[in-house]
């Protein structure tokens, strides 16, 4: 077994294993350029490769040297493939072009020596999810306790006082008249003799 299959081996079991750092919801025609760290200066080629979300089929796509040389694998993307080194000398980027449905998947670098690599999800075609609004807070607002008449603020009882001035005054007149009837009943019980001591 070859060196190259090793390190693409390797590179399969990184993506079976590591979480996928980005996903991208892409548009039909629509072009993603990935990259790829490299930890040092002592890299000398850089593997790409993807799974395919339609089947799960591994594929090797480019294998990009330090002379800055690509070499193609035989695949259907060849043409839409462009590998190129980044804006600094550890950083390599992988452009794919004119992307359909048929290339969604999974996109990552193997660079031997190295175990830590990104994985891209490319998920070409699909609307993204649209995220809820969070639900408004609603606070419900207590009813106030009714407000109980003050009936002795004023000379006028205001309304809804009548009955509690009404009925002490009927029961105050009712307790008077018993009392005035029972000491006129007392008086007449008595002899005419007391009657005078009491006049006198």
């Amino acid at each position: 077994m070859g060196l190259t299959s090793i390190w693409v081996i390797l590179g399969l079991w990184s993506v079976a294993l590591a979480a996928v750092n980005e996903m991208r919801y892409l548009a039909i025609n629509s072009s993603a350029t990935l990259t790829c760290e490299c930890e040092d200066t002592s890299c000398q080629k850089i593997y790409w490769y993807r799974i395919r979300q339609s089947d799960g089929v591994y594929e090797s796509l480019m294998c990009y040297t330090s002379a800055e040389v690509p070499h193609l694998s035989d695949t259907a993307m060849k043409g839409r493939l462009q590998g190129r080194k980044g804006s600094s000398k550890t950083q390599y980027t992988l452009t794919v072009s004119n992307l359909q449905r048929e290339d969604a998947g999974w996109y990552s670098c193997a660079i031997p020596k190295h175990t830590h690599f990104p994985t891209y999800w490319l998920r070409v075609g699909e609307v993204p999810p649209t995220t809820l609004p969070p639900p408004k807070k609603t606070t419900t607002r207590r009813p106030k306790p009714g407000r109980i008449p003050s009936c002795c603020s004023s000379y006028r009882p205001p309304e809804g006082c009548g009955k509690w001035v009404l009925w002490p005054l009927c029961g105050g007149l009712m307790f008077l008249t018993v009392l005035l009837c029972a000491v006129l009943f007392y008086f007449s019980r008595l002899p005419k003799k007391c009657r005078h001591q009491f006049m006198k």
